[in-house]
């Protein structure tokens, strides 16, 4: 049976994974399918990501909600509470433990965003199953905010 923990970060995800696509769909047939991006753009994501990343996941680690927040853009951030805050960090520290660290695995284009995968490091999943980690950037927004992320255990 699943706990409520889980099923509530399960929902969460949903509501994100939803958020990113509802976000990402637009009225041209090219923007439901995802391509990669060259070698030196995904470089370039990569090291714009990066510390964005660490700043949101170690937020999280730290129960920091303002520095938690200043990574999510707009949409994001009107809509993530510090209740919604206070559960996810309650069900990824449960499920996972605290963030240690990443390794880029890919980047690519859907529709005007730009989805950077890694993956992740936490402190209960050392040397287990790997944690995959999907940071969605909006590739027009030059603050580099985060529109949408999510998580699975491959």
């Amino acid at each position: 049976m699943i706990s409520s923990k889980r099923f509530l970060l399960s929902l969460f995800v949903l509501c994100l994974v939803f958020l990113t696509v509802f976000l990402t769909t637009t009225h041209t047939i090219d923007d439901h399918y995802s391509t990669e991006l060259s070698m030196d753009e995904q470089q370039q994501w990569f090291d714009i990501a990066s510390p964005i990343t660490d700043k949101l996941f170690f937020a999280l680690n730290n129960n920091n909600y303002p520095q938690f927040t200043e990574c999510l853009a707009f949409e994001m951030k009107e809509t993530f509470s510090p209740e919604d805050f206070k559960q996810l960090r309650e069900d990824i520290l449960s499920d996972l433990g605290n963030y240690i660290s990443k390794t880029p695995v890919n980047s690519r284009r859907k529709g005007s965003y730009i989805i950077v995968e890694y993956n992740a490091t936490f402190s209960s999943t050392w040397g287990m199953d790997a944690v995959i980690l999907q940071i969605h950037f909006k590739e027009e927004d030059d603050t580099h905010k985060i529109y949408g992320f999510c998580y699975k255990i491959q």
